[in-house]
């Protein structure tokens, strides 16, 4: 039994449950490079050779494993480097990774959540899709009376992933991640804070359940 010290007690001072470390990381997806080296592009400035995967991946993994990150998510993750890259040299370095790539047959990039498996067991992922089809009923009033937005909505391909992570540090304890690449275009910030309501909407529901 935990004593007190002299003067205080256990129920004015309850023992603080584990801090999680939880990072948040945009990779820029290997398959856009063809993009960067136009003028004006994000990395127009810098020698091919230093944005080639084969080399800017590594840095990657160094930079994600030096933050040592509880959890972390990660948006643009290309498809073709998960089980040939990140998934062995993460499970090297003791992560579990659940990946779930963009809606659409032809998809090139996804999102992952990674956990420690020191710190947490994963015990359950699903994905969402952010295509407000049906209409979340929040949304359905608005969808209904601007018609246009709700068939350019239907055919975006974003998605979200809710991952339910059991804590190995404090015995029953839950904690629930959810992570999404929200739609980019400038112009639809009406659009990301109506996809950004659906997954809280759907988060609220796995935290309930």
């Amino acid at each position: 039994r935990e004593q007190a010290p002299e003067g205080t007690s256990l129920e004015a001072h309850p023992k603080e449950p584990p801090t999680v470390r939880v990072m948040c990381y945009n990779l820029l997806a290997d398959a856009y490079r063809r993009s960067w080296n136009e003028p004006g592009g994000v990395h127009s400035y810098c020698d091919p050779a230093i944005t080639a995967g084969g080399v800017r991946l590594p840095q990657l993994l160094s930079e994600i494993l030096a933050a040592k990150p509880d959890v972390a998510c990660l948006q643009e993750v290309d498809v073709s480097w998960v089980e040939t890259f990140w998934t062995p040299h993460l499970m090297v370095a003791g992560y579990s990774l659940s990946f779930v790539p963009k809606a659409g047959a032809t998809s090139s990039e996804g999102i992952a959540v990674l956990a420690k498996s020191s710190a947490f067991e994963v015990v359950g992922a699903r994905t969402v899709r952010l295509d407000l089809r049906p209409p979340p009923p929040q949304l359905a009033s608005y969808l209904a009376a601007n018609p246009h937005t709700a068939v350019a909505a239907s055919a975006l391909p974003t998605v979200a992933q809710i991952v339910r992570l059991r804590s190995r540090r404090a015995p029953g304890r839950m904690l629930v991640v959810a992570n999404t690449h929200l739609y980019f275009a400038n112009p639809a910030v009406h659009v990301r804070l109506m996809q950004a309501g659906a997954l809280l909407a759907e988060v609220e529901a796995e935290v309930e359940a």
